[in-house]
């Protein structure tokens, strides 16, 4: 995670003077020439702050320079004109234009305050370096045992830190006043500067079972052979009780006798070819503390199942209507009942006429 450029402000410091901030102005960048290089001396092929934020409460300040080319011959950039204590008082609530009138007597383009110089933050306030980097900078091993923090590039995915040792008391209380910011990075052939400081944590190692990380092999890590030739792993007494272990397959892991006498984490020690740290430190079964550490290969605890939720009880469905019984058809056993016959109409005149037919056959006999 990137944190926000360290400068410090100081309200009522800021107030008072009312001028520029110098760190915001181009030419506090300080071009100059290497008189070490075995170049031609007047290359100038160095860079660094022109006043050192933590040292000087303002500066007369120079107009900036044309960017340079590396390799093109150049004398050095005009230095600033670094205020002491006494400049600095008679600056105070000064106009902007008398400031200026004040810095071109000096042959000076104009007048600027460091706000971080009266910077009351404590080393213990930086942010730690895990803030700007997933892994520890390599070139600050053996880590938090021997350098306070370290000045970070903009680029902070880099290794070029600039590692502060913290017995370097006037080192340390400088960086913390920004003073980073007037530090070339190092081996940077685009002559960048840092941009912003941190401290290193101490580290407290927790370590875990060798036999649970995955890299571990039966045989061959931290073994030694019995007098009969067979592998003799991880029983008392024994010379390794921990190692330093690596994630990646193939590494070869740096075994440790006693764990508590070793002053330099896991996570700080170099491999073999100095490219990255190893991931931690194991114990072996049978040392101290054994029982008590973790399993490297466990991830953490799989979420329970969320509760499945009531089934409601299904919606009756009504049943569709029975269709109609069918007509049962008429047995051939059964006569079929004739209609009724219609009242009155040609079948009742039929019906006298036969009957008289009959009675006058019925006479004639």
């Amino acid at each position: 995670m990137r944190v926000a450029r360290l400068v410090f402000l100081n309200t009522l410091f800021s107030i008072a003077y009312g001028l520029k901030e110098c760190l915001e102005i181009p030419s506090f960048i300080f071009h100059y020439a290497d008189t070490n290089s075995t170049q031609k001396p007047n290359y100038a092929d160095k860079v660094r702050g022109q006043c050192p934020p933590s040292k000087y409460p303002g500066a007369f300040y120079t107009e900036h320079q044309r960017p340079f080319q590396k390799g093109t011959q150049l004398s050095d950039d005009a230095p600033w004109l670094c205020w002491g204590e006494a400049t600095a008082s008679s600056m105070i609530n000064i106009s902007d234009a008398d400031a200026e009138a004040k810095a071109k007597r000096r042959g000076l383009a104009g007048a600027c305050t460091f706000a971080a110089y009266e910077s009351a933050t404590k080393p213990d306030e930086i942010a730690p370096c895990t803030d700007f980097h997933d892994h520890n900078p390599l070139e600050c091993s053996p880590g938090p045992g021997r350098y306070w923090g370290a000045c970070v590039p903009k680029d902070a995915e880099s290794d070029k830190w600039k590692c502060i040792p913290k017995d370097d008391t006037e080192l340390v209380a400088g960086v913390v006043k920004s003073d980073c910011l007037s530090f070339a990075v190092t081996d940077d052939t685009n002559q960048s500067m840092y941009d912003n400081v941190c401290r290193f944590e101490t580290e407290e190692p927790k370590p875990v079972k060798c036999d649970t990380v995955p890299t571990y092999a039966a045989k061959g890590i931290c073994s030694k052979p019995s007098e009969f030739g067979e592998e003799i792993k991880f029983l008392l007494p024994y010379a390794f009780r921990s190692a330093c272990f690596s994630l990646t397959e193939g590494i070869s892991w740096s075994c440790r006798g006693n764990a508590t006498e070793e002053t330099t984490p896991c996570t700080w020690t170099h491999l073999d070819f100095k490219s990255s740290f190893y991931n931690g430190e194991c114990l072996f079964p049978h040392s101290p503390g054994y029982n008590e550490a973790a399993d490297r290969s466990a991830g953490p605890p799989a979420p329970p199942a969320p509760a499945s939720p009531p089934v409601p009880p299904p919606t009756p469905v009504p049943s569709p209507p029975a269709p109609p019984a069918p007509s049962r058809p008429a047995s051939p056993s059964e006569p079929t009942p004739s209609p009724p016959a219609a009242r009155g109409g040609s079948g009742g005149r039929w019906l006298v006429v036969l009957v008289l037919l009959m009675l006058v056959c019925a006479g004639g006999l």
